[in-house]
């Protein structure tokens, strides 16, 4: 905490604990009632004021611990993931490790980090709702193709499909090939009179 005064580092001090007093209340609430949207802004705001506060002092096993619980109450807020017993766990045991630190802030020592597993306990895991997503996807989109192929298509698909048009020759040789699938109903008498005494409309 090089460049701080005494006087800023005992003013956080003092909030730190008020903050961290709160906070055990405050999990014990939320663990009771987890879409309490009201308790869980309070304890995201909690770490997050520590973490804030830490960070301007350069407490960096406090930031670290802090920055793990504020992920995963801040994708709690957004509804993007659920807090389980497992997270309600590692913030209930974040707090004795804040106040370790805490205390050795206050002792002028350097606090421990946190160990490793207590941050990994903080990891979220993939909702249900999100995960069978891109499986409703995938199998809908390759039956489609074949079933509805004439929604849409691709540009080498619309050539071949000209081509088939115009025969697979130039657009004037078309009514040459045109005219070969229509070569055998043209026997019929009715069809030859039909198409001698039509008249091209004029546009």
């Amino acid at each position: 905490m090089s460049g701080v005064t005494p006087e800023i580092a005992a003013d956080f001090i003092v909030e730190a604990q008020e903050i961290l007093d709160r906070l055990g209340e405050q999990l014990v609430e939320l663990e009771r009632a987890p879409h309490d949207s009201e308790q869980l802004n309070a304890v995201f705001r909690g770490f997050h004021t520590l973490k804030g506060g830490a960070g301007f002092l350069g407490i960096h096993p406090m930031v670290e611990l802090c920055h793990a619980a504020e992920e995963t109450l801040g994708a709690a807020r957004s509804g993007t993931a659920e807090l389980d017993p497992l997270h309600f766990d590692a913030a209930q045991r974040s707090l004795d490790w804040l106040q370790a630190m805490l205390d050795a802030v206050a002792a002028g020592t350097d606090p421990e980090h946190a160990p490793p597993e207590l941050i990994a306990q903080f990891a979220l895991v993939t909702t249900p709702a999100q995960a069978p997503q891109p499986v409703a996807q995938a199998a809908p989109a390759p039956a489609s193709a074949p079933a509805g192929g004439d929604d849409l298509i691709t540009d080498d698909e619309f050539e071949a499909l000209l081509d088939q048009l115009h025969g697979g020759a130039a657009p004037g040789a078309a009514p040459v090939a045109a005219a070969k699938p229509a070569a055998a109903p043209a026997q019929d008498p009715s069809l030859i009179n039909i198409i001698h005494h039509h008249k091209p409309l004029r546009l």
